[in-house]
């Protein structure tokens, strides 16, 4: 049956919510992406324009993979079969147009999913926390400005967030980091995170 095409956020999660909660740590980006195109609808009746696609073998096999297509990211994509992978490709040549993130950041801010860590009534660095999923959320993005950097800002945010997160009835708090940045590697264990799984970042031709 191979890949099956769709703009409609609630008939991807029907379809593939079996998949992605069976490991909701590795099923995150999936998970929490689309659950924020879900929320944005729920609050603004509006979400930035996405492509969802899920796939199985037969029609009447279990969804065993799926990706995620909102401009102006790439396409981020879950576990899947290998032959699945290799029809993905063709799909995902066709290229959307940017978005506005404006919207996007507003909807943070008014859901409290953005922190910024202050020192003397000035914001010193920020971290964004995704909605609660599948009994799973995600960091994501920590930011410090490059002259406040080196201070532990990034750490503070980032710990307070996890913490009220958790606080939250979140199960798991995930984050992604750079395994060529010893420093952040460093830090985020320090804060009680642990290794789960290794991902890379394509760039389909």
């Amino acid at each position: 049956m191979g890949w099956q095409l769709t703009e409609d956020v609630e008939e991807f999660r029907t379809a593939a919510d079996p998949c992605l909660v069976r490991d909701p740590a590795r099923s995150t980006l999936l998970l929490t992406i689309s659950e924020s195109i879900r929320e944005s609808i729920r609050v603004n009746g509006a979400a930035v324009p996405a492509r969802f696609g899920y796939w199985r073998e037969n029609e009447t096999a279990p969804v065993s993979a799926g990706f995620v297509q909102t401009p102006p990211l790439r396409p981020l994509l879950g576990p899947m079969p290998d032959r699945a992978a290799r029809e993905l490709v063709p799909v995902l040549r066709a290229a959307q147009p940017g978005a506005d993130h404006t919207r996007a950041t507003a909807e943070r801010v008014s859901t409290g999913r953005i922190w910024l860590w202050d020192v003397a009534g000035a914001p010193v660095a920020m971290a964004s926390v995704s909605p609660v999923v599948a009994g799973q959320a995600r960091v994501a993005p920590v930011y410090t400005p490059p002259r406040l950097r080196g201070r532990g800002y990034g750490g503070a945010v980032t710990a307070a967030v996890s913490r009220a997160t958790l606080d939250a009835g979140a199960e798991q708090v995930l984050l992604y980091t750079d395994l060529a940045n010893p420093t952040s590697n460093a830090l985020y264990r320090r804060l009680g995170y642990r290794p789960l799984t290794d991902s890379q970042t394509l760039t389909f031709g």
